[in-house]
């Protein structure tokens, strides 16, 4: 069961499925290149992905030395599977970076393991892409032997995180509003006269920006 479910969310599938929307075939050297992983993964991946497209309106075919390309046989049932496919990808990224967020200690990858069912080669890999995602909230992900990871950083930034991430679940993000909503929350204020601390004037421009 863990390892159907570790197959479905492979995070590499969307990739590939994007690099043969055309209608050219496509090499497993070049697959390999963009997903920065060995030619012999590549054409495993295509394999595993190949066979769930089969039960999804699309088949993947194959010509010797010229690479794969992506057949549509049933466009409707396709584009369903794609939709939800590709959010159910993302749900995992989002999960993993809960998972971290919540911990008010380190976490072993071992226990990552075993709450989101996916392999530790695929965790690796996602967390090597949520350090990037990190450094934009000047927010780190920290390693320490015999203990796990734990992402460090100030607690606004986490909390900026925390609710971008449930923005995104509804395909938004906060960021665009924040600075607009601080801009005139402070203008307000001075008008006013109104006084506050610097971590309450934090906490309520994060929580109207959520509300848009």
């Amino acid at each position: 069961m863990n390892e159907e479910k570790n197959i479905i969310c492979d995070k590499y599938f969307p990739k590939i499925l994007k690099l043969l929307s055309t209608d050219e075939y496509v090499t497993s050297k070049r697959i390999a290149k963009e997903l920065q992983i060995s030619e012999k993964t590549a054409r495993v991946k295509v394999n595993q992905l190949s066979q769930i497209l089969e039960e999804n309106g699309a088949i993947m075919k194959s010509k010797k030395g010229v690479g794969y390309i992506l057949e549509i046989v049933e466009e409707e049932k396709y584009n369903t599977f794609f939709r939800d496919f590709t959010n159910r990808i993302f749900k995992y990224d989002l999960e993993l970076i809960l998972i971290l967020l919540w911990e008010n200690d380190y976490i072993k990858i071992e226990d990552i393991v075993d709450i989101l069912y996916m392999s530790r080669n695929t965790i690796t890999k996602e967390l090597k892409q949520i350090e990037q995602e990190l450094e934009s909230y000047s927010l780190r992900l920290d390693r320490k032997p015999n203990y796990g990871i734990y992402i460090s950083g100030d607690e606004f930034r986490k909390r900026m995180l925390l609710l971008d991430i449930n923005k995104k679940k509804r395909n938004h993000n906060i960021s665009k509003y924040l600075d607009v909503i601080s801009a005139v929350m402070s203008e307000i204020f001075e008008k006013n006269s109104i006084l506050v601390s610097n971590i309450c004037f934090e906490n309520l421009s994060l929580y109207l920006a959520i509300s848009i």
